[in-house]
């Protein structure tokens, strides 16, 4: 099985190991101090230029590639911010939010052309209308959301993607049929750091067996702190670190990795260019430990 690569915005996404880890920083996320009106999209456009540029400037130094995850609560906040984000950022843009929202930027996208540089986020559990829009809108490329609440498990991500669940058909199956070809299969972190080592498990599983690019999100488990950690280091000291020891081990086994808040990238990058020299440099494939010829 060859592994897929993806030229999305520029940028590439998937390939063998030693490519370098996508970088996904989440704009206009709910809470995000530049917003002052989540319905309308009224937001602070010179500080969300300065987040942009910083996020590019990251990616021109390290020759990371970069891709902006636009969350949007209504249709006029995402017709807002996708026509800024268009204009000031030329690469890979994940459309996100709610539902409305969501459909909102798949037909914007499409009328300003930009489809090629658009990634839906995701093909799970979707209403008709959604996969309709997916459709109608020539939609190529989708994050895939394997997970189940009640079983995280690798197994159970995989059944999620190949077989489906009693109401739900497979990811893959709803792929194909509204015509998304390129799949991004995000194995769901949650709360719990042991999430991780099911998402770890799925990555190696479906990237050696179907050449996907694959994917997660540390974000959701940075925010746990042990009483252990807080009795010797400080609060910020012990997030930062196990924000480090938490990203660099997803990132061993992604192709990308959702950061969260776009404010973390400059930090982000930084670690990440360490993981991927390494990666590079290994005489080893990690994701061919299932690999079929």
């Amino acid at each position: 099985m060859d592994y897929k690569t993806y030229k999305i915005g520029g940028h590439s996404i998937g390939g063998d190991f030693s490519n370098p880890t996508l970088l996904i920083g989440s704009l206009f996320y709910s809470g995000q101090n530049i917003v002052s009106d989540p319905d309308k999209g009224i937001f602070n456009e010179d500080k969300a230029k300065t987040l942009i540029k910083k996020q590019k400037n990251c990616s021109r130094l390290f020759e990371i590639p970069i891709c902006i995850d636009l969350v949007a609560e209504t249709p006029e906040a995402m017709n807002r911010y996708l026509h800024f984000v268009s204009e000031e950022f030329q690469g890979p843009i994940i459309i996100d939010g709610f539902i409305k929202a969501r459909i909102e930027g798949l037909k914007l996208a499409k009328d300003l052309g930009i489809m090629n540089r658009i990634i839906y986020n995701s093909i799970w559990k979707n209403q008709n209308i959604e996969l309709e829009t997916m459709k109608e809108t020539g939609l190529k490329t989708a994050i895939l959301f394997a997970y189940d609440v009640a079983d995280s498990s690798a197994s159970k991500r995989f059944s999620i993607l190949t077989e489906g669940t009693a109401k739900y058909e497979s990811l893959l199956s709803i792929a194909k049929k509204v015509g998304v070809t390129q799949l991004l299969i995000d194995n769901v972190l949650t709360t719990d750091l042991f999430s991780l080592s099911d998402a770890i498990e799925s990555n190696i599983m479906i990237k050696s067996m179907f050449g996907y690019p694959v994917g997660c999100g540390p974000a959701n488990i940075n925010y746990l702190l042990s009483k252990a950690e807080n009795a010797v280091l400080d609060k910020r000291t012990s997030r930062i670190i196990r924000e480090t020891a938490v990203n660099s081990m997803a990132q061993l086994f992604s192709d990308f990795i959702l950061i969260g808040p776009i404010e973390r990238m400059e930090k982000a990058c930084v670690g990440v260019n360490i993981i991927n020299k390494i990666k590079m440099n290994l005489n080893f494939d990690p994701f061919d430990l299932l690999k079929k010829e």
